[in-house]
């Protein structure tokens, strides 16, 4: 049995959650990710998005920016890849 599962498996209790054990959704939903469409790109482009989108969560810039800033850049990193013109 790994961590997840056990602390799941605990008779834990949060508060705010209403005495639920949070461990247990979050075990069942981990369930069902399907990790056969993983690529090799998945964290950088996570983490790029973060990255572009601060100035938009911050009120510097606009929503429309930020996505341009973002493909502008994964364009730049990743030439091998076709984002498409629709975005």
């Amino acid at each position: 049995m790994d961590v997840a599962q056990a602390l799941a498996n605990e008779n834990l209790e949060n508060n705010f959650l209403g005495g639920q054990n949070p461990f247990t959704p979050y075990q069942e939903s981990a369930a069902t990710i399907n990790l056969e469409r993983t690529t090799v790109y998945d964290s950088d482009f996570y983490f790029k998005i973060l990255q572009n989108m601060t100035g938009y969560f911050n009120g510097t810039i606009s929503l429309q920016q930020a996505w341009n800033n973002f493909y502008k850049e994964m364009e730049r990193n990743y030439p091998q890849l076709d984002f498409g013109e629709d975005r």
